[in-house]
């Protein structure tokens, strides 16, 4: 965690399907790796694509650790570009 900038937003995008899956199939709770995982997302939310964003929302949005200001986030940003950027899946 201490170089998360030499993660590209597919990394990124990647380590947070599996926590979601990892969270939802087996139990596992980690909040502060959500705390840090979410602020990267945030940071970076101005130059990630809308559909990494989708996909984020989409393995995360039902834990509860991943906080309603987040999934607010999210989604208002996605709206906001619209799908221009989303792929036709």
């Amino acid at each position: 965690a201490l170089r998360a900038k030499e993660f590209s937003d597919e990394r990124l995008m990647r380590i947070m399907y599996a926590y979601g899956k990892l969270s939802s199939k087996r139990g596992l709770s980690l909040p502060r790796f959500m705390d840090f995982a979410t602020s990267e997302v945030v940071e970076r939310n101005a130059t990630l694509r809308s559909w990494r964003k989708v996909r984020i929302l989409e393995s995360v949005g039902s834990l509860p650790e991943a906080g309603r200001e987040f999934k607010t986030l999210l989604v208002a940003h996605i709206m906001k570009i619209g799908t221009q950027q989303l792929d036709a899946e």
